[in-house]
């Protein structure tokens, strides 16, 4: 599985056999290659004209498979928490604010990926019990410096089946 960043708020979740891409904007730059479209704020402004091969927009509640991938979404006040199953991968999706009100119910993922929309504190990935937390959008800086975390910046993460989240320690992702 391979998670790039499209533009500030804009990622491809990429496996195996399908795309998706999270909050597509005007700020990508070319065409993105995709099979579905998520969207973390349900009746956000949808910018498909971006996207190449999309079959389908997925803003809310409800469970989906799309190329192989299957996505549940769950509601948390205003926005949309998404859990993705791809290459035999957990991934827990959504914004920061959202996934702080519901974290009790998502323990297991192996990745948890964040949209930056407000600080995130260590508790709550220590609470997740994620393999890696995957930061990106609007405050990514802020919460990196807020954890004293000194890795560097990357556009792109991948990652090969993860099994055991326990084996090791939490690796922090910041897509900038």
């Amino acid at each position: 599985m391979e998670i790039t960043l499209l533009a500030q708020s804009s990622i491809r979740i990429k496996g195996k056999k399908g795309t998706l891409v999270v909050n597509p904007s005007s700020d990508i730059k070319g065409k993105v290659a995709a099979d579905a479209i998520l969207l973390t704020i349900p009746k956000a402004p949808i910018v498909a004209n971006k996207l190449e091969g999309s079959r389908v927009t997925i803003m809310g509640v409800g469970e989906y498979e799309v190329s192989g991938i299957k996505i549940t979404g769950h509601q948390s006040n205003n926005a949309i928490v998404y859990q993705i199953a791809v290459d035999q991968t957990h991934v827990l999706l959504g914004k920061v604010s959202a996934i702080e009100r519901v974290k009790d119910k998502f323990q297991g993922a192996h990745v948890v990926v964040l949209e930056a929309d407000a600080i995130c504190d260590e508790a709550t990935l220590a609470t997740l019990e994620p393999a890696a937390a995957v930061f990106f959008g609007e405050k990514t800086n802020e919460i990196k410096l807020a954890m004293h975390h000194a890795g560097h910046p990357t556009t792109k993460y991948q990652t090969t089946t993860i099994t055991d989240t326990a084996a090791k320690e939490m690796e922090l992702i910041w897509l900038m």
